[in-house]
């Protein structure tokens, strides 16, 4: 009977809300993260700031081909949603070390 009530409060308090936030004239907000772990090989990285409505930002990962992944990108409501993806030469290339 405990298993039952646990699993359904769960339920109800892992429904989210979603709502949409109306963007305030003038409104800025940015970000940026660095991830470098060479026990495991994971790289990765992501800059992105919003003003007025337009987006635009970058991120990149180290693929499985071990070669750097960087896309561009950027948003708004007059041109959609823009992308650009470039890889690194082929001489750069990012080894996970093994266990």
């Amino acid at each position: 009977m405990k298993f039952l009530v646990i699993f359904i409060v769960a339920t109800f308090v892992g429904v989210s809300h979603n709502s949409t936030v109306p963007v305030k004239a003038g409104e800025y907000t940015s970000f940026s993260y660095d991830v470098a772990d060479p026990l495991t090989g994971d790289y990765k990285s992501q800059v992105e700031s919003r003003i007025d409505g337009f987006v635009k930002g970058h991120y990149s990962l180290i693929d499985a081909d071990g070669r750097k992944r960087i896309v561009e990108y950027s948003a708004d409501d007059k041109n959609g949603f823009q992308v650009n993806v470039r890889k690194e030469p082929r001489g750069t290339i990012f080894v996970a070390r093994s266990f």
